[in-house]
């Protein structure tokens, strides 16, 4: 063991050599920025080309910006666009080379006189991304550029670039100006977002929200993506008798009159939920008012993309008339009742939100759930938030007679078949029956190698028994048949379909 007075010594030059760097960094620093200073200028350099085209130095001028969501990118690049149109103005996108640009890049870092390697950045190709388009069209945006925007006689300098990396995942974006001028920069910011606001490509659109990206599900960021209505046909909507005009009354017809509603003083924020077993059609109902809803932005929101409300829900405000769908809302009260958990928030997060939407603002919320029972104390607890509640339940016999019609129209079924499935079907889903109809075929296609295919019972006593095997169960969970327990009083799923099955005819 070294003796104390050894360890006092070494501590020492440790701590000289330490104060030693430290001063020389500083000095070295210090030189450095009165070179950068005292040096001529390089040619082609990018603050070079931002000095000439202001007139001044850049190095002195405040910045003023502010960070634009991923989603919005393609909104900020037609806004930018539709400026750029207007008499004697023009945006010259500059790239630049950058040592990593996902650690995030500020405008001053780039232009000012106190960063040594400021003025000696080079100039770049310009960094492009495409955004898809509602038309399906693809739009090139900047992603990492300095902009030399002119506006007759007045000269500004912007960025464009990756905000600094705050998560796991892209960074959202900034958007930065200068000018000599900081009124004329205050109000070229406002005139963006007003043409941010006016353009925005998901007004009136269908969209998915996603948290993060499609690479990373995990990222905090907010991101939209389109979606096609698979339902648009108000006939392809198979509901008991006048639910879908209950459904209709408070969305679509609610929609058309509302000018004489609120003329009448009547809030037009409402809430709907739809309530009822696995695969009888609330999912399906969603995407028929959706498409119905013409001009309406609709939000389709799922899983862990419920983290995302209240961004979504700010977003909804800004392009009302709106819709927020929330499905399978019951996954979060599900949360809210684990043991050790306690209170969920994301379930008070919609309250809280729905709340803070105006009563006349015309947004509608609408919530599908399996289980309405985990609902009712939350929803009791806070009336109000949800005006009406419409159980979607399994189709009766006039509903499997629609539904047979619907999913087996090209299948050129006989009479006698369709009667049947309606006998024996009772207790199963609209799923159910679309995925009975579709095996059905299935079968007959591979076993009939006929130019017309005739889908008889031979096949669809088939398709019903490889659906009615204990090796399916999960499957006819999946489809929404009832399963034992649901009505004490009935038989399962499967002994209640065999009972009706009778005996196969002939193909």
């Amino acid at each position: 063991m070294l003796p104390s007075t050894t360890w006092l010594v070494a501590g020492d030059l440790a701590s000289r050599a330490v104060s030693d760097i430290s001063s020389f960094a500083a000095d070295f620093h210090a030189f450095l920025q009165v070179m950068n200073e005292q040096a001529p200028p390089v040619d082609g350099s990018l603050r070079t080309r931002v000095r000439d085209h202001l007139g001044v130095d850049p190095g002195s001028l405040p910045v003023i910006g502010e960070e634009v969501a991923i989603y919005n990118r393609v909104n900020l690049q037609l806004a930018l666009d539709a400026w750029a149109q207007g008499e004697g103005r023009a945006i010259e996108p500059i790239g630049f080379g950058a040592p990593n640009r996902w650690m995030g890049v500020e405008l001053g870092d780039l232009l000012g006189r106190s960063n040594p390697t400021g003025r000696g950045i080079d100039i770049a190709p310009v960094n492009y991304t495409e955004a898809e388009l509602p038309d399906g069209a693809r739009l090139r945006c900047v992603e990492g550029a300095v902009l030399l925007i002119t506006d007759g006689v007045q000269r500004f300098v912007g960025l464009i670039a990756r905000a600094q990396q705050r998560s796991a995942g892209p960074p959202p974006f900034i958007l930065q100006i200068a000018a000599v001028d900081q009124d004329a920069v205050s109000g070229l910011l406002s005139e963006l977002r007003r043409l941010r606001h006016e353009l925005n490509v998901y007004r009136g659109r269908v969209v998915a929200v996603m948290r993060g990206d499609r690479h990373n599900l995990f990222d905090g960021q907010l991101n939209l993506a389109y979606v096609e209505s698979t339902v648009r046909e108000r006939d392809d909507v198979i509901l008991a008798a006048g639910v879908l005009e209950r459904i209709e009354r408070h969305t679509i017809e609610f929609s058309r009159h509302i000018d004489r509603l609120c003329a009448l003083g009547r809030g037009v924020r409402r809430g709907l939920l739809l309530y009822g077993p696995p695969g009888t059609g609330k999912t399906h109902t969603v995407s028929y008012l959706a498409s119905a809803l013409e001009g309406r932005t609709t939000f389709i929101i799922t899983g862990a993309s419920f983290g995302m409300l209240p961004p979504i829900c700010r977003l909804a405000r800004e392009l009302a008339p709106s819709m927020v769908v929330l499905e399978d809302v019951d996954l979060v009260a599900l949360e809210r009742t684990m043991p050790g958990q306690g209170a969920n928030p994301l379930l008070f997060e919609l309250m809280n939100e729905m709340d803070g939407v105006g009563s006349d603002t015309d947004i509608i919320f609408l919530l599908t759930t399996n289980r309405a029972d985990l609902l009712e104390p939350a929803l009791a607890a806070r009336p109000g938030r949800v005006d009406l509640a419409i159980e979607i339940a399994r189709p009766d016999p006039l509903c499997r007679r629609r539904l047979i019609e619907l999913y087996g129209h090209e299948l050129s079924l006989s009479t006698a078949v369709k009667d049947s499935l309606v006998d024996r079907t009772e207790g199963v889903s609209a799923a159910f029956i679309k995925e009975l109809l579709r095996r059905s075929a299935l079968l007959a296609v591979t076993h009939d190698d006929a130019e017309t295919t005739v889908v008889s019972d031979t096949y669809v006593d088939a398709a019903l028994e490889e659906l009615l095997l204990a090796s399916d169960e999960l499957t006819r969970a999946l489809l929404g048949a009832r399963h034992d327990g649901d009505d004490p009083g009935r038989p399962d799923i499967a002994t209640a379909l065999r009972r009706g099955r009778g005996r196969p005819s002939g193909a």
